[in-house]
Protein backbone atom coordinates (compact mmCIF):
# COMPACT_ATOMS: atom_id res chain seq x y z
CA UNK A 1 0.00 0.00 0.00
CA UNK A 2 3.06 2.08 0.77
CA UNK A 3 4.74 1.48 -2.06
CA UNK A 4 1.46 2.12 -4.61
CA UNK A 5 1.12 5.31 -2.78
CA UNK A 6 4.97 6.38 -3.29
CA UNK A 7 4.37 5.13 -6.66
CA UNK A 8 3.00 9.23 -7.73
CA UNK A 9 4.96 11.62 -10.29
CA UNK A 10 6.43 14.79 -9.81
CA UNK A 11 7.89 15.12 -13.57
CA UNK A 12 9.06 18.30 -14.40
CA UNK A 13 10.15 19.53 -18.05
CA UNK A 14 10.29 22.90 -19.83
CA UNK A 15 7.99 22.91 -23.32
CA UNK A 16 4.57 23.34 -22.03
CA UNK A 17 4.09 26.74 -23.98
CA UNK A 18 4.49 24.08 -27.35
CA UNK A 19 1.15 22.69 -25.72
CA UNK A 20 -0.29 26.02 -25.10
CA UNK A 21 -0.20 26.89 -28.52
CA UNK A 22 -1.16 24.29 -30.01
CA UNK A 23 -4.50 23.81 -27.64
CA UNK A 24 -6.04 20.94 -25.78
CA UNK A 25 -3.45 17.95 -26.66
CA UNK A 26 -4.40 14.90 -26.86
CA UNK A 27 -4.24 11.83 -24.56
CA UNK A 28 -1.14 10.58 -26.02
CA UNK A 29 0.29 14.10 -27.03
CA UNK A 30 0.49 14.95 -23.76
CA UNK A 31 1.54 11.72 -22.88
CA UNK A 32 4.49 12.00 -25.04
CA UNK A 33 4.90 14.88 -24.20
CA UNK A 34 5.79 14.11 -20.40
CA UNK A 35 7.87 11.69 -21.64
CA UNK A 36 10.30 13.34 -24.17
CA UNK A 37 10.93 15.91 -21.41
CA UNK A 38 11.20 14.22 -17.99
CA UNK A 39 14.50 12.59 -19.42
CA UNK A 40 16.42 15.83 -18.88
CA UNK A 41 15.60 15.91 -15.48
CA UNK A 42 18.83 14.53 -13.41
CA UNK A 43 17.66 14.90 -9.95
CA UNK A 44 14.11 15.96 -8.10
CA UNK A 45 13.51 16.73 -4.55
CA UNK A 46 9.95 17.33 -3.09
CA UNK A 47 7.34 17.00 -0.66
CA UNK A 48 4.36 14.83 -0.61
CA UNK A 49 0.93 15.17 1.31
CA UNK A 50 -2.00 12.36 0.61
CA UNK A 51 -4.32 11.13 2.42
CA UNK A 52 -6.74 8.06 1.51
CA UNK A 53 -10.23 6.14 3.01
CA UNK A 54 -9.84 3.20 4.44
CA UNK A 55 -12.51 0.70 6.12
CA UNK A 56 -11.96 2.60 9.61
CA UNK A 57 -11.27 6.20 8.91
CA UNK A 58 -9.01 8.17 6.62
CA UNK A 59 -5.16 7.59 6.74
CA UNK A 60 -3.10 10.92 6.06
CA UNK A 61 0.75 10.81 5.14
CA UNK A 62 3.13 13.19 4.85
CA UNK A 63 7.00 13.02 3.69
CA UNK A 64 9.71 13.94 1.10
CA UNK A 65 11.25 12.43 -1.88
CA UNK A 66 14.64 12.55 -3.67
CA UNK A 67 15.73 11.07 -6.45
CA UNK A 68 18.76 10.87 -8.92
CA UNK A 69 19.45 9.52 -12.33
CA UNK A 70 23.07 8.35 -12.44
CA UNK A 71 24.76 6.19 -15.63
CA UNK A 72 25.98 2.92 -15.38
CA UNK A 73 26.72 0.61 -17.76
CA UNK A 74 26.27 3.25 -19.85
CA UNK A 75 22.92 3.30 -19.20
CA UNK A 76 20.66 5.41 -17.19
CA UNK A 77 19.88 3.84 -13.40
CA UNK A 78 17.22 5.88 -11.39
CA UNK A 79 17.66 6.44 -7.48
CA UNK A 80 15.51 7.35 -5.51
CA UNK A 81 14.52 7.95 -1.42
CA UNK A 82 11.05 8.29 -0.17
CA UNK A 83 10.10 8.73 3.37
CA UNK A 84 6.30 8.78 5.15
CA UNK A 85 4.57 9.27 8.16
CA UNK A 86 1.39 7.78 8.27
CA UNK A 87 -1.63 8.50 10.62
CA UNK A 88 -4.76 6.11 10.66
CA UNK A 89 -7.77 6.60 13.47
CA UNK A 90 -8.21 2.69 15.57
CA UNK A 91 -10.55 2.05 18.17
CA UNK A 92 -10.32 6.14 19.50
CA UNK A 93 -6.97 6.68 18.99
CA UNK A 94 -4.35 7.11 16.35
CA UNK A 95 -1.88 4.83 15.07
CA UNK A 96 1.30 6.73 13.30
CA UNK A 97 3.40 4.20 10.79
CA UNK A 98 6.88 5.46 9.69
CA UNK A 99 7.82 4.25 5.90
CA UNK A 100 11.32 4.62 4.46
CA UNK A 101 11.71 3.21 1.08
CA UNK A 102 15.02 3.34 -0.76
CA UNK A 103 16.04 2.37 -4.62
CA UNK A 104 19.55 1.70 -4.65
CA UNK A 105 19.15 1.13 -8.09
CA UNK A 106 19.78 -3.04 -7.35
CA UNK A 107 17.72 -3.26 -4.76
CA UNK A 108 14.48 -1.73 -3.34
CA UNK A 109 14.39 -1.79 0.33
CA UNK A 110 10.59 -1.18 2.44
CA UNK A 111 11.32 -0.45 6.62
CA UNK A 112 8.38 -0.44 8.24
CA UNK A 113 7.76 0.88 11.82
CA UNK A 114 4.78 0.58 13.39
CA UNK A 115 3.45 0.68 17.35
CA UNK A 116 1.01 -2.38 16.12
CA UNK A 117 3.86 -4.81 14.61
CA UNK A 118 6.00 -4.27 17.89
CA UNK A 119 9.56 -4.37 15.16
CA UNK A 120 10.72 -3.20 12.64
CA UNK A 121 9.89 -4.55 9.30
CA UNK A 122 11.65 -4.80 6.58
CA UNK A 123 11.06 -6.04 2.79
CA UNK A 124 14.25 -6.69 0.51
CA UNK A 125 13.03 -6.92 -3.59
CA UNK A 126 15.23 -6.88 -6.76
CA UNK A 127 14.59 -3.33 -8.50
CA UNK A 128 12.62 -4.21 -12.29
CA UNK A 129 11.12 -7.74 -11.09
CA UNK A 130 7.77 -8.47 -9.88
CA UNK A 131 7.00 -9.31 -6.61
CA UNK A 132 4.72 -12.28 -5.30
CA UNK A 133 1.83 -11.68 -2.93
CA UNK A 134 0.62 -9.19 -1.36
CA UNK A 135 3.39 -6.58 -1.65
CA UNK A 136 2.50 -5.93 -5.82
CA UNK A 137 3.67 -2.68 -6.30
CA UNK A 138 6.60 -2.97 -4.34
CA UNK A 139 9.52 -4.81 -6.66
CA UNK A 140 8.21 -2.50 -9.26
CA UNK A 141 7.92 0.57 -7.58
CA UNK A 142 8.43 3.25 -9.78
CA UNK A 143 9.72 6.72 -8.97
CA UNK A 144 8.78 10.36 -9.32
CA UNK A 145 9.71 10.28 -12.64
CA UNK A 146 7.53 7.42 -13.37
CA UNK A 147 7.26 6.16 -16.93
CA UNK A 148 4.49 7.53 -18.83
CA UNK A 149 4.49 3.61 -20.42
CA UNK A 150 3.81 2.23 -16.97
CA UNK A 151 0.69 4.50 -16.65
CA UNK A 152 -0.77 3.16 -19.62
CA UNK A 153 -0.09 0.25 -18.15
CA UNK A 154 -1.76 1.00 -15.15
CA UNK A 155 -4.76 3.01 -16.25
CA UNK A 156 -6.86 4.04 -19.30
CA UNK A 157 -6.88 7.42 -19.87
CA UNK A 158 -9.92 8.36 -21.75
CA UNK A 159 -9.40 12.60 -22.25
CA UNK A 160 -7.43 15.78 -21.31
CA UNK A 161 -9.41 18.41 -19.24
CA UNK A 162 -8.25 21.64 -17.87
CA UNK A 163 -8.58 23.21 -14.24
CA UNK A 164 -6.74 25.13 -11.49
CA UNK A 165 -4.89 24.27 -8.86
CA UNK A 166 -3.40 26.14 -6.46
CA UNK A 167 -3.51 29.08 -8.59
CA UNK A 168 -1.78 27.38 -11.64
CA UNK A 169 -3.48 26.23 -14.74
CA UNK A 170 -3.33 22.74 -15.59
CA UNK A 171 -4.28 19.32 -18.07
CA UNK A 172 -5.71 17.04 -16.29
CA UNK A 173 -5.60 13.50 -17.56
CA UNK A 174 -8.91 11.35 -16.57
CA UNK A 175 -9.14 7.92 -16.61
CA UNK A 176 -10.17 4.78 -14.99
CA UNK A 177 -8.08 1.53 -13.63
CA UNK A 178 -7.01 -0.86 -16.11
CA UNK A 179 -8.32 -4.85 -15.39
CA UNK A 180 -5.19 -7.08 -15.08
CA UNK A 181 -4.95 -10.32 -13.73
CA UNK A 182 -3.26 -8.60 -10.40
CA UNK A 183 -6.01 -6.51 -10.58
CA UNK A 184 -8.56 -6.63 -7.32
CA UNK A 185 -12.28 -5.82 -7.17
CA UNK A 186 -11.46 -3.39 -4.46
CA UNK A 187 -8.73 -2.14 -6.80
CA UNK A 188 -11.11 -1.24 -9.44
CA UNK A 189 -13.36 0.18 -6.52
CA UNK A 190 -11.07 2.65 -5.39
CA UNK A 191 -9.79 3.89 -8.48
CA UNK A 192 -13.25 3.61 -10.80
CA UNK A 193 -12.29 6.75 -11.98
CA UNK A 194 -8.56 8.94 -11.81
CA UNK A 195 -7.41 12.46 -12.09
CA UNK A 196 -3.63 13.27 -12.92
CA UNK A 197 -2.76 17.10 -12.68
CA UNK A 198 -0.21 18.17 -15.16
CA UNK A 199 1.21 22.04 -14.76
CA UNK A 200 0.48 23.19 -18.24
CA UNK A 201 3.79 25.48 -17.80
CA UNK A 202 5.85 22.90 -17.16
CA UNK A 203 4.62 19.63 -17.35
CA UNK A 204 5.22 18.30 -13.60
CA UNK A 205 2.53 16.00 -12.37
CA UNK A 206 1.51 18.32 -9.27
CA UNK A 207 -1.55 15.64 -8.33
CA UNK A 208 -3.52 12.35 -8.07
CA UNK A 209 -6.71 11.83 -7.45
CA UNK A 210 -8.70 8.96 -7.50
CA UNK A 211 -12.30 8.17 -7.25
CA UNK A 212 -14.98 5.41 -6.08
CA UNK A 213 -17.45 3.94 -8.65
CA UNK A 214 -20.16 5.77 -6.23
CA UNK A 215 -17.86 9.40 -7.25
CA UNK A 216 -16.43 9.91 -3.32
CA UNK A 217 -12.88 10.56 -3.65
CA UNK A 218 -10.45 7.88 -2.08
CA UNK A 219 -7.01 8.81 -2.54
CA UNK A 220 -5.30 12.15 -3.08
CA UNK A 221 -1.53 12.69 -3.45
CA UNK A 222 -0.11 16.19 -3.51
CA UNK A 223 3.73 16.90 -4.80
CA UNK A 224 4.87 20.37 -3.87
CA UNK A 225 8.14 21.89 -3.17
CA UNK A 226 9.47 20.55 -6.20
CA UNK A 227 13.16 21.41 -6.74
CA UNK A 228 15.23 20.18 -9.78
CA UNK A 229 18.61 18.98 -10.69
CA UNK A 230 19.78 20.23 -7.12
CA UNK A 231 22.58 18.87 -5.13
CA UNK A 232 21.55 15.69 -3.64
CA UNK A 233 23.36 13.55 -0.56
CA UNK A 234 23.93 10.07 -2.00
CA UNK A 235 24.05 9.04 1.43
CA UNK A 236 19.88 8.64 1.09
CA UNK A 237 20.17 5.97 -1.56
CA UNK A 238 22.27 3.62 0.68
CA UNK A 239 20.44 0.92 2.86
CA UNK A 240 21.36 -1.33 5.60
CA UNK A 241 18.76 -3.11 7.67
CA UNK A 242 18.89 -2.60 11.50
CA UNK A 243 20.39 -5.75 12.94
CA UNK A 244 17.26 -5.84 15.16
CA UNK A 245 14.63 -5.80 12.04
CA UNK A 246 12.52 -8.75 10.82
CA UNK A 247 13.60 -9.20 7.07
CA UNK A 248 11.86 -10.34 4.26
CA UNK A 249 13.81 -11.16 1.38
CA UNK A 250 11.21 -11.34 -1.99
CA UNK A 251 14.61 -11.68 -4.51
CA UNK A 252 14.68 -15.54 -4.57
CA UNK A 253 10.88 -15.30 -5.35
CA UNK A 254 10.88 -12.79 -7.81
CA UNK A 255 13.68 -14.66 -9.72
CA UNK A 256 11.48 -17.53 -9.84
CA UNK A 257 8.67 -15.87 -11.06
Amino acid sequence: MFGRKAVLCAMMVTAGAVLYAAGTPSVDELLAKMAEKSVEVKTIQAEMVSRMRTPVGTMTSAGRLVTKVVTREKRPVEKSYVEMTSKVPVMGTTVSTRVKIVNDGEFLWQETRTPTAGEVQVIKARVGLPTPGPWGPLGTFQSPYQRTDELKKTFHFRKVTEETLRGRRMWVLEGIARVGPTTSPATLQMMARVKYYVDRKDLGIRRMTTYSADGRETIRCDITHVKLDGKVDDALFKYTPPPYAKLMDMTKMQEAE
